[in-house]
């Protein structure tokens, strides 16, 4: 089973996100469901790996917080762009949370993640785009911005691939302590 850590984005956000979507050439968006901060991909695991990553993400004390979007890009930053991405606001406690979740991770027996973490929600994917409306899009959307979001837990998915993408399949949701 391939497993991920993420947090979940409120329905009127999703919607929000869903309406910045429009056609561009040789781009997938993704369908507003699959919408989510990913906070560590795990990855392809085992039964008894995925009961360890499990037990270790539980004993997570992070308190709950609120995080912003902001902003609209790609990865890679230079190049081709392959994915095109909202953003989130600098968040210190979002980071922290990020950084306990991967300790965890390492915990129950995960490699170490080898890049940096960068928090983004992936809008759409990029195939034969080309570069220039790729970029004019972000131009356009660079302003997104919403309210504050409220973060008082996080799941743990299994992402099941299929032949019209993955279906992302809630495990477990973790929560997070009460702000103090």
């Amino acid at each position: 089973m391939r497993l991920f850590v993420a947090v979940d984005l409120p329905e009127d956000i999703k919607n929000r996100m869903q309406k910045l979507t429009q056609p561009v050439r040789g781009v997938r968006w993704q369908d507003p469901d699959q919408y989510h901060l990913t906070l560590r991909f795990i990855g392809k695991t085992t039964s008894a790996v995925r009961e360890r990553v499990e037990d270790e993400l539980l004993s997570v004390d992070a308190p709950s917080f609120e995080m912003e979007l902001e902003g609209t890009g790609r990865f890679p930053e230079k190049g081709y762009p392959r994915v095109i991405w909202v953003g989130v606001r600098e968040n210190e406690q979002l980071y922290e949370l990020q950084e306990k979740i991967e300790h965890a991770c390492r915990r129950a027996g995960i490699e170490p993640e080898n890049r940096p973490f960068k928090a983004h929600i992936t809008l759409g994917k990029a195939s034969g785009a080309s570069k220039e409306e790729v970029l004019s899009f972000i131009e356009d959307h660079r302003q997104f911005g919403t309210e504050k979001i409220p973060v008082d837990e996080f799941v743990l998915y299994q992402s099941i691939l299929g032949s019209d993408g993955a279906v992302h399949k809630p495990v477990r949701t973790m929560p997070l302590d009460e702000k103090a």
